[in-house]
């Protein structure tokens, strides 16, 4: 099959993001002819593609050419502003979806349709598969209408939380591009009551298909293995060329805890933010790794976008609770954002006992942002409501030291890591699809600790139907007012079970057996190529 699949940004930084790549990998490997149309900057890294090309207003270009006839090509699309449903750092120019005016929205529309037709011509597609909610589906369309090349859409849960839900233009957009849907895969039961809220009458097409995962890069590691794998990586680190946040960079977001108002904090966070490329991971990386006992520290691993919708504030502001009762924990912060500086000058601040500071720092991040409102007064309630004294000492002294930010790290770095985890934790406030990292978790035989609702909730049964007790205490709750709660308590539970290490293997076979029987990347694109054969292609 010719199969033209429409992605609306890079490769990398989302989950929605990889789960497009490696859909396009999988697909190819197949025997498929797969042509990727996204934005992604740099095809070249990505070793699966045989052919780049990339297309702006005025023309086409090819980057590379590896094999001939190639049976996988990125195609990148040149435009500028790229819209956004939330800040990413792994994209330029970028301007959110909902402060696009009208003029904007077609004028991308019909950037995106021109060279999607145009493509889809050359090569003769037989298929187009298109993601999210607006706007691929809506040019996958219009392609339809004028070329009759049916298409299939899978649901991303952001851009309906990001943009359809929060701007009414966007509605048209949605249901016309699904009305015109063969097929619509849905990742879940959650994702698919969200998804018929908007359009009620596509019920008949939608399918249920969950998130593949590669099961050969994720995969569980014996710990005495692991610092062997993790001084490979440091290794590899310390080759790379391109890097991101130093030392030095690292010490003054510290010092900004000095910073006297919050308008005086945000100021600093964001000018320190723009003083290093965060598409990498942090400049003294193998020397933080350096530090940590992968044998006998219990290290938990936060994974993803560092934002406060993501409930990073929540792990740090459990944290000192967590040691009180598991002192060797370390907490590794991986991934990039927007809100990563307000969470470093908010440890310093914890570092040094300063609770005002503090709730400062949090204040300062989520200035500004209305949807954070309630984050922040619970963040207040919270301190208000605990022994401030006994919570100080707790946290003093020891946050710099236990709390690790990496900055960016691929998906192959993160294998080497995640499995050296005791627990992941994916403490989402916001509604998530479903969170590509809790079956990666799985799939190394660790326990994800999540917020127990939305698209997070039916990995998590499945993970308390398979092991019991050790899977209730994954559940956590997905509210401001009940996360840290959670989280100082069920951490501690958690790391107490898996300190045996023969319930610790029994644990992680049992993960991992989670992944093979429904999460392996070759029964869920079977599941996709039957779509497309229903279609005719």
């Amino acid at each position: 099959m010719k199969i033209g699949i429409l992605h609306q940004y890079s490769l990398y930084g989302s989950g929605s993001s990889v789960y497009a790549r490696d859909m396009t990998k999988y697909l190819a490997r197949l025997g498929h002819e797969v042509h990727l149309i996204s934005l992604e900057p740099h095809p070249e890294n990505y070793d699966f593609f045989d052919a780049a090309y990339i297309h702006r207003d005025d023309g086409s270009q090819i980057l590379f050419s590896r094999t001939q006839p190639p049976s996988c090509t990125s195609h990148t699309l040149a435009y500028r502003p790229v819209p956004v449903a939330y800040d990413r750092i792994d994209l330029p120019e970028t301007k959110h979806f909902v402060a696009l005016s009208d003029f904007e929205i077609e004028d991308y529309v019909t950037f995106f349709l021109d060279k999607v037709k145009i493509l889809a011509e050359r090569h003769t597609f037989d298929v187009i598969h298109a993601h999210h909610t607006v706007l691929p589906p809506y040019v996958a369309r219009l392609v339809k209408k004028e070329l009759g090349i049916p298409y299939v859409v899978t649901i991303h849960g952001s851009i309906i939380e990001y943009v359809v839900l929060r701007d009414a233009r966007y509605k048209h957009y949605a249901t016309e591009g699904l009305r015109g849907a063969g097929s619509i895969v849905v990742l879940n039961q959650d994702v698919r009551a969200r998804v018929l809220k908007i359009c009620p009458d596509i019920e008949p097409s939608l399918a249920q298909i969950p998130v593949g995962v590669d099961g050969d890069t994720f995969h569980p590691l014996p710990i005495e293995r692991r610092p062997a794998v993790v001084n490979r990586l440091i290794q590899h680190l310390d080759a790379r060329k391109k890097l991101g946040k130093t030392a030095q960079l690292q010490r003054q977001t510290w010092q900004a805890v000095k910073s006297i108002g919050e308008e005086e904090m945000a100021v600093a966070a964001f000018d320190l933010q723009s003083r290093y490329n965060a598409s990498y991971p942090d400049a003294d990386l193998p020397h933080k790794l350096a530090q940590i006992d992968w044998q006998k520290d219990n290290v938990l691993i936060y994974f993803g976008k560092l934002l406060f919708d993501k409930g990073v504030h929540c792990l740090i502001a459990a944290l000192p609770n967590i040691m009180a009762a598991a002192p060797n924990t370390k907490l590794l912060i991986i991934g990039s954002g927007m809100d990563r500086e307000f969470f470093e000058i908010g440890v310093a601040a914890l570092d040094q006992g300063r609770l005002d500071c503090f709730r400062q720092a949090m204040q300062a991040g989520m200035a500004g942002r209305k949807e954070h409102a309630t984050f922040y007064k619970y963040m207040t309630r919270f301190l208000e409501s605990i022994d401030q004294a006994a919570y100080a000492a707790r946290a003093r002294g020891r946050m710099l030291q236990n709390i690790i930010f990496t900055g960016y790290m691929t998906r192959a770095d993160l294998a080497a890591l995640l499995p050296c985890a005791r627990v992941a934790l994916v403490p989402s406030i916001i509604k998530e699809a479903f969170p590509l990292v809790s079956i990666e978790s799985l799939a190394c035989g660790v326990i994800p600790m999540a917020s127990y609702f939305s698209g997070l909730a039916p990995v998590l049964e499945e993970v308390a139907a398979a092991l019991g007790a050790p899977g209730e205490l994954a559940k956590i709750g997905h509210s401001p007012e009940t996360m840290v709660r959670d989280l100082s308590q069920n951490v501690p539970a958690l790391l107490s079970i898996l300190s045996n290490r023969s319930t610790a293997k029994e644990i992680s076979a049992i993960c991992r057996k989670l992944i093979e029987q429904k999460y392996r990347w070759r029964a869920v694109i079977s599941e996709v190529e039957g779509l497309y054969r229903a279609l005719g292609a």
